[in-house]
């Protein structure tokens, strides 16, 4: 299990990810929640970071303008590890070790959705 200092360490890697990813991104507009970020889902003793996406006029496919989308990250307190929805192998569960290269995922999916 991780400390309170790491938790808020991957936060903030988490958050500058969001703001790097906003320039490359086109024709969506990058936000994490209002509120507590991330979530706690007490369940399955997760965190959960929920990075969202909307399809801006700006997007070049008309028909996803006002559409949104989600980049979910679950990270394991129990297990340490980060769980996520593979795009590049059907949307199944993929668990990885470090917060590196679950953002490096998260910004291949993400980049898919934005203007070609």
């Amino acid at each position: 299990m991780k400390t309170k200092e790491e938790i808020k360490e991957i936060t903030e890697k988490i958050k500058h990810f969001v703001n790097d990813i906003q320039i490359k991104a086109k024709g969506l507009e990058i936000s994490i929640p209002l509120g507590d970020f991330p979530s706690y889902d007490s369940s399955a003793d997760e965190l959960v970071y929920f990075i969202g996406y909307d399809y801006t006029k700006q997007h070049s496919n008309k028909e996803k303008h006002g559409s949104t989308g989600t980049f979910p990250i679950y990270y394991s307190l129990k297990n340490s590890n980060f769980i996520i929805f593979d795009v590049e192998n059907n949307h199944n569960e993929l668990t990885l070790e470090k917060i590196e290269d679950v953002l490096k995922k998260a910004e291949k999916s993400i980049l898919s959705c934005s203007s070609k």
